[in-house]
Formats: structure tokens, sequence, C-alpha cells
């Protein structure tokens, strides 16, 4: 018996209505699939406005799809019973970019963390404290912080408390929005290294949603590069970095900051795109800022990448 991917992605798509922009509605994810197994990490990444965070809400169940399907251990999340969802709701947990926006400041840590062991029944009553202590201890803090407020930590410390708070109901999927893009590099490398350890002791999935393409490279075993609401290149996280297919993602590589000018790449950034750039549902959303493009893609649509395997969404990919 085969065993299903923990999160499948089938043709998602999710648009925001109309009158919230300017009278044209808004798709922010078009035809999106993909998958992650148990213990993977599959990296996200893509410009901001792309559709990343949509589609993180979209998985869970923050905002609805207009067209496609999410499986979770192979079962359509949109028709679970309120049982099924509660289970849902506690194996896949969220971090945020912002700490400050997702930890009350008005309660103590120790509260934080005690709350959803107390709401899922993780422990019994008289273990609470001792778990929110082996959280804290795991996650580099003393357990003494459980006295303190949030406002009382450094960013990168709210960060390991989030991080904590998500952690402490045993999930199975960790959905990571731009986790580290607020902190300086060196606390960043410090939550990478936490993330990394949590993982291969608890054998947790993470889908991770970034900018920066080195934080992607560190953590991620598959990388799924998004523009304009689409997947347009998918697969070994080593592959791709070497061996780039789509313009796209060439142009986010070559972006990147360089350690010695020798190693500056000569090849210009790619303009931003205007409110004019034709992102609908005809031809190549890329085509305004594709330096290699052809009449051909004006009028077409790439086929999308299943998530499976390693592909471009590219008709003239560069060799």
């Amino acid at each position: 018996m085969i065993t299903p991917p923990l999160l499948r992605l089938e043709r998602v798509a999710v648009s925001y209505p109309a009158r919230q922009y300017r009278g044209a509605a808004v798709k922010a994810a078009r035809e999106v699939s993909l998958s992650l197994d148990e213990g993977q990490t599959l990296g996200l990444v893509g410009e901001s406005g792309c559709g990343k965070s949509t589609l993180a809400k979209a998985i869970c169940r923050l905002v609805s799809l207009s067209a496609g399907q999410i499986f979770f251990q192979g079962e359509d999340i949109s028709r679970y019973n309120r049982r099924q969802e509660r289970l849902f709701r506690q194996a896949t947990q969220l971090v945020l970019q912002d700490p400050d926006a997702s930890l009350n400041p008005r309660r103590r840590v120790g509260e934080i963390l005690r709350e959803p062991l107390r709401v899922h029944k993780i422990v019994p009553r008289e273990q609470e404290e001792q778990e929110v202590d082996r959280l804290l201890t795991q996650i580099g803090l003393s357990a003494d912080g459980k006295k303190r407020y949030p406002f009382a930590f450094s960013g990168g410390q709210r960060q390991r408390i989030s991080i904590a708070r998500a952690l402490s109901v045993r999930p199975r999927l960790l959905i990571c929005d731009e986790p580290v893009s607020s902190l300086d590099a060196f606390v960043q490398a410090g939550i990478l290294r936490l993330l990394k350890t949590l993982q291969e002791e608890r054998g947790f999935a993470v889908l991770l949603i970034a900018h920066g393409l080195n934080v992607v490279r560190y953590l991620a075993d598959r990388l799924a590069v998004m523009y304009a609401g689409r997947i347009i290149e998918y697969g070994d996280t080593e592959d791709i970095f070497r061996q780039p297919g789509h313009p796209y993602t060439r142009a986010l590589l070559d972006a990147q900051p360089v350690s010695s000018p020798a190693r500056r790449r000569e090849r210009p950034l790619l303009a931003v795109p205007g409110e004019d750039e034709a992102t609908g549902d005809r031809g190549c959303a890329f085509f305004p800022r594709c330096p290699q493009a052809r009449p051909f893609c004006q009028e077409n649509v790439p086929p999308a990448p299943t998530g499976t395997e390693r592909a471009v969404a590219c008709f003239y990919p560069p060799a």
C-alpha cells in the first residue's frame, strides 16, 4: 500500500473579492499543486505579493479556496467534520513573521505556553508546569522565563517562544511564514539551527516560506518558486541552485548578496513589474519582465508543475 503525502495541494486557487481591490478581483493563487512528505521540508520562495502567505492561510483554512483541493494524510480537508477539524488544527501549526503580533503582551510566557496544552489536553493538569519548563529549555531559554512578559525578551527570543508554542501541541506540520526575515543575520542563524534541530528530534514536516534563498537552502529538501500566484519551478533544492530552469529563478539567485565583489554577477536585475503587468489568465505572467520572451509566450500559459518531480513552467527555459 502506497502511503499518501502528509500534505498535497491539487490545482489550488484563491481569489480576493473585487470590492477590496479597486473594483478588480485579485487572483492570489492560481492552479498551485504541491506535495510534502512526513519529516520533509519544502521551501516556498518569491517576491512580496506573489501569493506565498495566501497559500499558507489556505492550508490552515483561514481563507477559502476558489478552486482545487487540499489533502492532509490523504483526506480532503474541506470535508472534515468538527472533530477532524480540531485534530487538523492541532496537527498543523503556523509560525508568523512578527512574534509581537502573535504573542499576547498582557499574558506571561508561562500562560501563553500553557493554554494550548490545556485546550488540546496534551498532558495532565499536574504536568503542565513541567511541560512548559521543558519547552522553554528546548528552545534555549531559562525555565524562569515563564514568569516574564513577551516584551522582556529580544526579538529572536520572542520568535523562539512562538516556535515553542507551535510545537507545544506536537504538530505534524509546521508552516513558517517568513520566520526570520525581521531578525538580524546572527539571530537568523540561531533560529534556523533551532528549527533544524527540533525537526530532527521530533520528525515534523515544515513548509518554509521565505524571501531569502539562503534561508531556504539551509533547511529545505525541496524548493518551489512562486510568481504572480503560480508555481513556476519545482524540484530538489540543490538541483535548482546548481541549475535554475526558469529566468525568474535565475534572477532571484542573481539578486542574492555576495561576500566578495569578484563574485558579483554582471547580469542586471529585472525591473519591478508595474500595475499594468499582464498577470491574467492569458499568456505567461512573467512575459513583461522575461529577457528571452517570445510572442508565443504572450498568448499561452506554460503548464504548471505538479509538485511531485522536477519541473519548470517555461516554454523556452535558459540553456
